[in-house]
């Protein structure tokens, strides 16, 4: 095992112990997470995607709609599935996980989906690039891609920082996640507005690299702002 490697997640996706030990060789930092952390992950993600998907289906033509002559019910199931699988690739390495969530879900998704469609692929297709383009990296080319990277760009609230913060891992990056107290998605002139709240101006630099980022990769920079709040002011943020 190595720098960003995962230990004992098969624990976390089923109920029984992990049959094997891994042993600390030299000095470690080692950040747990347990079920409920997973649990609350789970619960939290798919929901933000489901905000961002209702204020936004008016507005913007969703890609299973248009390309697939499916409904919106299925709109929502690439979004809900894509944001439940898009970071399982984690257990494998921080680095590329997206392209690891990629071959991990291929087979829950052959697994799960024909028990709903007939002809499953189309729709596991929508997935698996909702997927991979969540990286800030890659382009997203539909609709549902653009809302599941935009909903995990809005993950940066404080929790984000806390633990690397409070063993003593202070940088720009632990420093920033602190500053934002709060990220809240509802409706504006675009129409969708995202406000986030700071409590120091360090918090910017996270809104930059981590939401501002996604954005732009989205498709979605037209139908999106962003406003800061700070000591009870709103500022508009350019993207």
């Amino acid at each position: 095992l190595g720098p960003g490697t995962i230990f004992g997640e098969m624990a976390l996706i089923g109920q029984g112990m992990h049959n094997n030990f891994a042993e600390a060789v030299e000095e470690c930092e080692l950040w747990v997470m347990g079920r409920d952390d997973v649990e609350r992950l789970l619960i939290t993600k798919p929901q933000v995607a489901l905000r961002i998907f209702e204020i936004l289906k008016h507005a913007v033509p969703l890609s299973v709609v248009k390309d697939l002559e499916l409904g919106e019910e299925d709109s929502m199931i690439v979004i809900i599935a894509s944001s439940f699988l898009h970071d399982i690739g984690n257990m494998v390495h921080r680095d590329y996980h997206n392209v690891h969530s990629v071959s991990l879900a291929i087979p829950l998704l052959h697994e799960l989906l024909p028990k709903y469609y007939e002809d499953h692929v189309p729709i596991m297709s929508e997935v698996l690039h909702a997927i991979f383009a969540h990286d800030e990296t890659a382009r997203c080319l539909t609709t549902e891609a653009g809302i599941v990277s935009l909903a995990d760009g809005t993950d940066m609230e404080e929790g984000r920082g806390r633990i690397p913060y409070e063993r003593g891992r202070i940088d720009i990056h632990s420093a920033s996640a602190m500053a934002i107290n709060n990220v809240h998605i509802c409706k504006g002139e675009k129409p969708l507005r995202i406000e986030v709240t700071l409590t120091d101006n360090a918090g910017i630099f996270q809104v930059q690299e981590i939401l501002g980022k996604k954005l732009l990769t989205t498709g979605l920079r037209d139908f999106v702002e962003i406003y800061l709040k700070k000591d009870g002011k709103n500022k508009k943020m350019d993207v």
